[in-house]
């Protein structure tokens, strides 16, 4: 519970990233199926975010050599994580591309797309290195270029412009739906997924009980979606179908992101809350 409750001062919406933004927090779990937080970074000196594409011939020799420059930098404090946005990419998908590509530093999974979308990536090769003092961006430019980067920022230079030219290899994200409301769309999914916990004498630190106590929640909902602290379901959904799943679908996931970062809009209607509270359930298998 401390931990949840710390999420309500840590973070503030942010939508567009300058270099003196700081990155907010993110988890998305890498081909292997292991969880890489980007604040769990922070023993390094800086990372190297990359946009990566399953099927990026263009970008392929330059994901080849990202295993041969990870040997190099690693002894120098600095990391190189692959960021893939594919919609529908498996671990399956990945691991058979890091094994065409050589790959052996980790690829994530965005599937939502919501996090290479907020990175600013448009195709598979952007890089940006991201200083883990401060989680803002210190460069922006192509993977091929990455190399003389990182030597620059060690030599205490300023980082070169990329001279690259950007790959064809563009990622197809998914437009935001900006007519997303608490009333027609949250209101919803959070009665159906979440009130179950968060409602008065549940077992949640907090009660869904109406629109104005969400809003103000909003905030810290999108900071443990992006996290995966919430919903409390860790199974591993590419290991087999479990009973009672908790988690959250790809859309509804993106729509109370979306909704958050948006400024958490009411819409028209009464309040759900109103017309159809949840009710605390006693905990079925007894006290």
């Amino acid at each position: 519970m401390y931990r949840f409750l710390l999420g309500m001062v840590l973070l503030v919406p942010t939508l567009a990233i300058s270099s003196a933004t700081p990155l907010d927090n993110f988890v998305l779990l890498d081909h292997n199926g292991k969880a890489q937080e980007l604040y769990y970074q922070a023993d390094v000196k800086s990372i190297a975010l990359v946009a990566h594409g399953s099927q990026c011939d263009s970008a392929s020799s330059a994901f080849r050599s990202s295993t041969t420059l990870q040997e190099k930098i690693t002894g120098q404090g600095v990391r190189i994580l692959f960021i893939n946005s594919g919609r529908d990419t498996s671990r399956i998908a990945l691991n058979k591309a890091a094994l065409a590509q050589s790959v052996t530093v980790p690829i994530l999974a965005d599937p939502t797309q919501l996090i290479g979308a907020s990175l600013g990536f448009k195709s598979a090769g952007e890089t940006i290195l991201v200083d883990t003092n401060t989680w803002s961006v210190t460069w922006r430019g192509q993977i091929g270029d990455l190399s003389q980067a990182i030597d620059s920022q060690l030599a205490g230079k300023p980082a070169p412009v990329s001279k690259s030219a950007a790959t064809s290899c563009a990622i197809n994200f998914e437009p935001v739906d900006t007519t997303v409301t608490y009333t027609a769309d949250v209101a919803p999914i959070l009665q159906k997924n979440c009130a179950v916990c968060h409602t008065t004498g549940g077992i949640a630190p907090w009660a869904m009980t109406s629109y104005d106590m969400v809003k103000g929640f909003a905030p810290m909902i999108r900071e443990v979606l992006r996290t995966k602290r919430m919903p409390p379901w860790h199974a591993d959904p590419e290991s087999g179908s479990f009973q009672h799943d908790r988690t959250l679908s790809r859309v509804d996931v993106r729509t109370l992101i979306s909704w958050a970062e948006a400024g958490s809009p009411r819409g028209d209607g009464v309040d759900p809350w109103a017309t159809a509270p949840v009710a605390h359930k006693e905990w079925p298998l007894g006290k």
